[in-house]
């Protein structure tokens, strides 16, 4: 009897053991699948160097990969050749819907592949592209796993078999093209429910009784099954069974030993790799990494190639972003240089040269303002500080932190020049004791501002529109999103304005403009 324990107990032993080995080789399918999904490839939508990419990181490795978007629609899928035209799976698959849902990967169950028409695995992994939801999925067949079994070197009879969380049959060590995606008997399911793992008395599909030692994996939710044939149990009852198991016992415990070793140094490594994917997506560069597996260097490697690659395009990009900068920076200077000689030689207005001038000065305060931010967005008090003249204490402002586009920032700039001008002529600052207050709320996508002018002569409707009033409408509806509207009240002007702070595609920085 003690003798049948401890065959049982190495039979529970070898298959814990194979399960962490399956273990390993999912982690690694789930490791290279990450990896691959951080590509900045995927979000500027350049598919065809992603699949080049990808089929290089693949050489050696089984499997393929396929990337889809949120509708099913597949863009790439390296089992085809480039430019073939590629499925569409209309019924999103739980898998795939628990990884979006989890924002981590998940590996599948047993499954058939949409385009390869075959029983497959995948490992599917969101790609975190801000916009919108792609899904990369890298798929292996079954049979993957019978050399993790044959490593194992089995006595004669010994069946090994991997089942899935819905008890179908993944890969078996014997009868692999007959029994992948049976369901395991009724006997077996009913075995498995009470407990992880565990040694009963059953019938394989073969319909032999056998000895099942079964270990379920918590990283996978797969069980696997270790059956022996009864009869090689009860011949193996005498005093040399128990010598030759405590050998094997021995021998499962370095096995074991140093599984739980590789299985440490994986996770470190992987645990890196997962470090310096997040450091190439956030735009940081990555430093060469030693000690680690040929297969995880490669993937390293090649992260830290792209890294280095993003932060020299980032370089020149900064480069031609100051040399713009200073270029309309002379630009301006020199147009007011030629407007000034031009209205002097026309015998114009000095009011109309000073008008113009303004303007100009409006303008070059916008953009000295969106150089200091790098042309990304700014906001409302920055507009507010930089375009007005504060210094005049008759002016007063309130109002929160509201962000704007780039675009809207410049417009506003140039509203604030013109209710400034009108003001200092006809409005309230053109008073002692004139006064003009702004204020600005935001509600959700949209900002709320006011100009009212208060101790000035009482506002009239001019008899026509003006440049100003004209430009002032055609900036808030064409450049800024909204509209404003003019009260010539008796106590002053009061203008209002809604627009939106919503991102602008054509200017702002970080929107991506493919090369």
């Amino acid at each position: 009897m003690d003798n049948a324990r401890r065959y049982q107990q190495q039979q529970l032993g070898t298959a814990r053991a194979i399960s962490t080995a399956i273990d390993h080789k999912m982690a690694e399918v789930t490791a290279i699948g990450q990896t691959l999904a951080t590509s900045n490839r995927i979000g500027s939508g350049e598919y065809g160097l992603f699949r080049e990419r990808t089929l290089n990181a693949l050489k050696g490795r089984p499997g393929w990969v396929v990337l889809s978007d949120a509708n099913g629609r597949q863009l790439v899928n390296t089992l085809r050749p480039e430019g073939a035209p590629l499925p569409t799976v209309p019924q999103k698959p739980v898998n795939v819907a628990r990884a979006e849902a989890t924002g981590r990967s998940q590996i599948s169950d047993l499954t058939t592949g949409t385009l390869a028409q075959r029983r497959i695995i995948a490992v599917d992994t969101p790609v975190p592209t801000p916009g919108t939801t792609y899904t990369l999925s890298y798929i292996v067949e079954p049979s993957v796993f019978l050399p993790v079994f044959r490593e194992q070197k089995l006595p004669p009879g010994w069946i090994v078999s991997l089942i899935d969380r819905q008890s179908r049959v993944i890969a078996r060590s014997s009868g692999q093209d007959r029994f992948m995606g049976a369901l395991a008997t009724r006997d077996i399911r009913d075995k498995l429910k009470p407990a992880p793992e565990g040694v009963a008395q059953t019938r394989s599909l073969d319909g032999v009784p056998v000895s099942v030692a079964f270990h379920r994996s918590a990283v996978t939710g797969w069980t696997l099954l270790v059956a022996v044939p009864a009869a090689e149990m009860q011949a193996q009852s005498s005093l040399s069974l128990g010598r030759a198991a405590l050998v094997s016992l021995a021998l499962l415990i370095v096995s074991v030993a140093l599984a739980w070793l590789l299985s440490r140094g994986l996770s470190r490594q992987v645990k890196a790799l997962v470090a310096d994917a997040s450091a190439l997506a956030e735009g940081g560069e990555v430093a060469h990494r030693g000690g680690l597996m040929a297969e995880l260097s490669a993937i390293q490697g090649a992260i830290e190639r792209a890294s280095h690659d993003l932060a020299a395009r980032e370089r020149r990009h900064q480069l031609m972003v100051n040399e713009l900068n200073h270029r309309v920076r002379n630009t301006l200077a020199t147009v007011q240089g030629l407007a000034a000689h031009s209205f002097r030689g026309a015998g114009l207005s000095p009011a109309l040269e000073a008008s113009f001038s303004g303007r100009l000065k409006a303008l070059a305060a916008a953009h000295d303002l969106l150089s200091e931010v790098n042309w990304s967005r700014t906001n409302v008090a920055d507009a507010v500080a930089r375009c007005l003249p504060l210094a005049d204490d008759r002016i007063t402002a309130d109002g929160p932190h509201v962000e704007l586009s780039s675009q809207a920032g410049v417009a506003l700039c140039m509203v604030f020049h013109e209710l400034t001008t009108n003001s200092l002529k006809y409005g309230a600052l053109s008073a002692p004791d004139g006064r003009v207050r702004i204020d600005w709320r935001s509600s959700g996508e949209t900002c709320d501002l006011s100009w009212v002018e208060t101790g000035g002569p009482p506002a009239r409707p001019p008899s026509r529109k003006g440049f100003g009033t004209r430009l002032i409408e055609r900036l808030l509806k064409q450049d800024m999103d909204g509209s404003g509207q003019f009260d010539f009240r008796p106590e002053g002007l009061v203008f209002t304005a809604r627009f939106s702070t919503a991102r602008h595609a054509r200017w702002d920085a970080d929107v991506h403009v493919d090369s």
